[in-house]
């Protein structure tokens, strides 16, 4: 959960700090910067930040209810079939994005054409 968490705040080689960066790196192309775009992105960052670590807080730190004491933790299947495989994406596409990239770039260039 806490590598989610980071993905999700743009820690870098993490999934969701490829993103961020495009972002950024789009309000500062060409000769304008875009302000609003900008100020847009970093509130939206600023938003996000406060949300997840308020919830990991709450989640992770509060007092736990007594009903959930009987569920177990992670099987070895849970942990190896589910959990380790999305995380290790996480870290793949944080760490090589031209995977991802390249299977949208076409759609992408498509939609700059008509909205653009």
């Amino acid at each position: 959960m806490g590598i989610t968490i980071f993905a999700s705040l743009g820690l870098p080689g993490l999934c969701g700090f490829v993103g961020e960066f495009m972002i950024f790196k789009g309000s500062f192309s060409g000769t304008v910067l875009l302000w609003h775009y900008l100020a847009l992105a970093v509130f939206g960052l600023l938003l996000t930040a406060i949300y997840l670590l308020t919830m990991a807080e709450k989640v992770f730190f509060g007092p736990q209810d007594p009903k959930w004491n009987a569920l177990p933790d992670l099987q070895g299947r849970e942990l190896w079939f589910v959990s380790v495989p999305l995380v290790a994406l996480m870290f793949i596409i944080g760490v090589y994005p031209a995977v991802v990239i390249d299977l949208s770039n076409a759609t992408v260039l498509e939609f700059a054409k008509i909205f653009g």
